[in-house]
């Protein structure tokens, strides 16, 4: 079929005005033909999702110009929706033909064996209209979330284009400015330079002198303690020379005979003088907010390297599809609920529908069960309580989340080898939350509280 045909011509008209009795092989010549078209341009618009995937996050496209990007996009819009005009069209004629064939094996004029072989013998895709429409509904569903995309990309590059052209003649005013301006720029940075530099030593100055007042601090405690002693023995000494048996005048007899110091007086209150006072006790609420607000980002740091780490080993044992086309070990009789394709692979490692949620949307309309992949059956179905392979691989692991929250389904309709792109996203958002943690705990070491840097640390 050539590109006039794809696009749409009055070939097919003229041909069935001037064929009024159309034959057997006029009509299945048509309809194979049509539908080599409808999976080429199946293949077309799977191409084109992965490639816009690819461009929307390649660092060449994002630091390019404007106008490229716009043109760009712009190629991969109109090419989708040409794309899907060009299914439709083929799809309605497709049916139509389909629906030709039937009307005339009806009364009789075409062989009703004919059309049963046409139907049911061995092909390279299912000519069946239901399962073809079903593959153009998964088809359009992915152009359409394509096409959506780029439109809102379109637009948002139309509307920062014409700020720039609104704002062409301030930047060329600052273009040619720029000449004359580089050697202040270049001063201005040799500037920036040297104050980082003096703000470096200007805090290895600060540490220093905590460190020597730290030292200083301790010196002086230690050479308090022989004061304290000399004091101590002073008024001990003066105590004995005051409570001597000579001095009559501090000796008083007390009510049972016996003799009583005054010197005792003395003593207490040398004793008590001797007891130094003690700086006030913080409260075991105060002790815990100090250390709840010293070791709050490092605990947090540490739990976030954990799941940094179980991310990765989940990301090891990834479990994924083995896809393509392969006979050996594959029953004849074994039949791909999704591309029809029989005694070729099993409906798991189909390479014409690859993402389970497109699979689930096939089985959807066709009426298929999710658990065994066979006609909706009467009654609860007997696999409905088996595991699928893929949510048991990560069941038990940090990436638990990612398994579907439903009442099960066929391995083969998982959408886990699917998401391995979501376990990447999560480690670059940990690693970006770790980061930030780290920068804000250099900036409270370079502030100068050197009380919780070695806390920290």
């Amino acid at each position: 079929m050539d590109a006039s045909d794809i696009d749409g011509n009055t070939n097919i008209l003229l041909k069935l005005l001037k064929e009024k009795n159309p034959s057997e092989d006029f009509i299945e010549r048509d309809l194979q033909v049509v539908l080599e078209a409808i999976h080429k341009q199946k293949d077309i618009a799977t191409t084109l999702k992965v490639q816009w995937d690819h461009l929307k996050n390649d660092k060449a496209f994002l630091l390019s110009d404007v106008s490229e990007k716009l043109l760009l996009v712009h190629r991969t819009l109109r090419t989708a929706s040409i794309t899907k005009e060009r299914i439709l069209r083929l799809t309605t004629r497709y049916v139509m033909m389909d629906r030709l064939y039937e009307a005339r094996v009806e009364p009789g004029y075409l062989s009703k064996f004919r059309r049963e072989d046409w139907l049911y013998y061995d092909k390279p895709y299912a000519v069946q209209p239901e399962i073809v429409l079903a593959l153009v509904d998964v088809c359009l569903k992915i152009l359409d979330s394509t096409i959506t995309e780029l439109e809102k990309r379109l637009g948002e590059m139309e509307q920062n284009f014409y700020t720039r052209q609104a704002a062409g003649p301030t930047m060329q005013v600052y273009t040619h400015d720029e000449v004359p301006a580089l050697p202040q720029v270049r001063a201005l940075q040799n500037q920036v330079l040297q104050q980082a530099e003096e703000l470096k030593s200007l805090k290895r100055t600060i540490s220093k002198m905590q460190e020597t007042r730290t030292e200083t601090a301790g010196n002086k405690s230690d050479e308090d303690e022989p004061d304290q002693l000399e004091d101590q023995t002073y008024f001990q000494r003066m105590v004995e020379e005051v409570t001597q048996p000579q001095l009559p005048r501090l000796v008083t007899d007390s009510d049972d005979g016996g003799l009583s110091l005054t010197g005792e007086r003395s003593s207490s209150r040398s004793s008590s003088r001797s007891r130094s006072p003690q700086p006030p006790q913080p409260t075991p609420h105060q002790e815990a907010q100090q250390v709840h607000r010293v070791w709050e980002p490092m605990d947090e740091i540490i739990y976030l390297q954990d799941q940094v780490t179980q991310w990765q080993q989940v990301l090891r044992t990834f479990p994924y599809r083995n896809l393509g086309e392969t006979s050996a070990g594959v029953d004849p009789a074994v039949t791909c609920v999704f591309c029809d394709a029989e005694a070729r692979h099993f409906s798991d490692s189909c390479p014409e529908v690859q993402r389970g949620d497109d699979r689930f949307a096939i089985i959807s309309i066709k009426g298929l069960c999710k658990w065994c992949l066979d006609r909706q059956h009467r009654g609860r179905c007997k696999y409905r309580k088996k595991e699928c392979w893929y949510c048991d691989k990560l069941r038990g692991t940090i990436a638990e989340v990612l398994i579907p929250d439903e009442d099960g389904h066929h391995r083969a309709v998982c959408n886990i080898p699917d998401s391995r792109h979501l376990v990447y996203e999560r480690l670059d958002q940990l690693r970006d939350e770790i980061q930030d943690l780290q920068d804000r705990r250099q900036q409270h070491v370079a502030g100068g509280n050197v009380d919780n840097v070695d806390l920290i640390s």
